[in-house]
């Protein structure tokens, strides 16, 4: 992906300067789209065989035979505000190409949350009540530390992981609620996960 643009910086031999983005995951693509509209020649250097870093198709062999898996990113959260505009300034719409539905992270056995549609925080309140197979001082401890995560302005130090923000919610919860969001929305384990992005 090459290609000086409008309104260049311009390098001391009078052409665009020239950078160069090495890795072409959604970030790396993301620059270079930034940079180039900017621009500047960008050279987008990739050492895997395709694009898109981890949010890719993946062929797999089973005993039943050949198998397409999505692998990346399951869950795009309406707070995803800079990806959901990145895909309107390239002409997509994400009403028409995304699948929009209330959050439910329940297993097969009906354990777990499930938002309804009602208006927040009625929505959040009804769903905690009505989550099946957590006890009372489970669902305390969610609203407990959704309401210092609150107070705190959803903020967390940039060097904290999910399952530290969470250390303190019962292992109940940090197995059927925080992981699995946390793997869905950020395909990254609560351990390794930044507690500010999530």
């Amino acid at each position: 992906m090459e290609g000086p643009g409008a309104g260049a910086d311009v390098s001391r031999h009078g052409r665009p300067a020239r950078v160069a983005v090495l890795g072409a995951g959604w970030a790396g693509l993301t620059c270079a789209l930034d940079l180039q509209t900017s621009g500047l020649e960008v050279s987008l250097y990739e050492s895997a065989q395709h694009v898109g870093g981890r949010a890719r198709r993946l062929q797999l062999s089973t005993p039943q035979g050949e198998v397409c898996v999505d692998n990346g990113q399951h869950i795009l959260i309406g707070a995803y505000v800079r990806t959901l505009a990145r895909m309107e300034s390239l002409g997509l719409v994400p009403a028409r190409l995304l699948h929009r539905q209330a959050l439910d992270l329940r297993f097969l056995d009906g354990r777990g949350l499930a938002l309804g549609d009602a208006p927040q925080p009625i929505s959040s309140a009804l769903a905690l009540w009505r989550a099946k197979g957590w006890t009372l001082a489970d669902r305390w401890a969610l609203v407990r530390a959704g309401l210092g995560w609150a107070l705190s302005g959803w903020n967390a130090p940039p060097s904290q992981t999910v399952d530290q923000l969470c250390a303190a919610l019962p292992q109940t919860l940090r197995t059927e609620l925080i992981e699995p969001l946390c793997v869905a929305a950020l395909n990254t384990p609560a351990k390794r996960a930044s507690a500010q992005v999530f």
